[in-house]
């Protein structure tokens, strides 16, 4: 009995943290937010390292996503056409072009992002995941696919940011 007791207190905080950690997964929000250039009443002031002084978002997401269908890295845009010396073009792969992570919205959520860029069109939207602030655009017209597209300098950045996503798909 001693030995159950034992194995039973050895492994419970193991069961514990693993359950707290699955908890923060879910726990997790994809927010967007449109931005205004005047103060917001309970908003804040975007002005980050990746979006100085960008503008002013609500206290409350204009939506939130906790639930992805997709999120993948479109390897594809990073190749380049160039032609050798007899002529003949080559496709090379090129780590100084802009890489690009793609996240599909689930249909419901999809629906709300577009009536949301439909009445944000002329502004801009900021995409936000637990705090961090992912993206910014100024949106031109009305996304008729639930999805966009995070672009990205450093690998190292890219990979984080999927991973992270990727916990919100269900």
């Amino acid at each position: 009995m001693r030995k159950f007791i034992y194995i039973l207190l050895t492994i419970a905080p193991i069961i514990f943290l693993s359950c707290a950690a699955h908890s923060e997964v879910t726990n997790s929000t994809l927010a967007f937010y449109v931005v205004s250039q005047e103060k917001i009443d309970g908003g804040r002031f975007i002005d980050t390292l990746d979006i100085p002084r960008h503008g002013f978002i609500a206290a409350k997401p204009d939506l939130a996503v906790t639930n992805l269908q997709e999120v993948f890295n479109d390897k594809s845009r990073n190749i380049v056409m160039e032609p050798d010396k007899d002529g003949k073009t080559n496709w090379i792969a090129s780590s100084d072009l802009p890489q690009y992570l793609v996240v599909k919205l689930r249909p419901d959520d999809a629906k709300q992002f577009m009536a949301l860029t439909k009445r944000s069109v002329g502004r801009q939207l900021v995409v936000m995941l637990g705090g961090k602030t992912l993206t910014a655009w100024k949106q031109v017209a009305t996304s008729p696919e639930g999805r966009f597209e995070i672009s990205f300098q450093d690998q190292g950045d890219l990979n984080k940011t999927e991973a992270d996503l990727k916990k919100l798909i269900r």
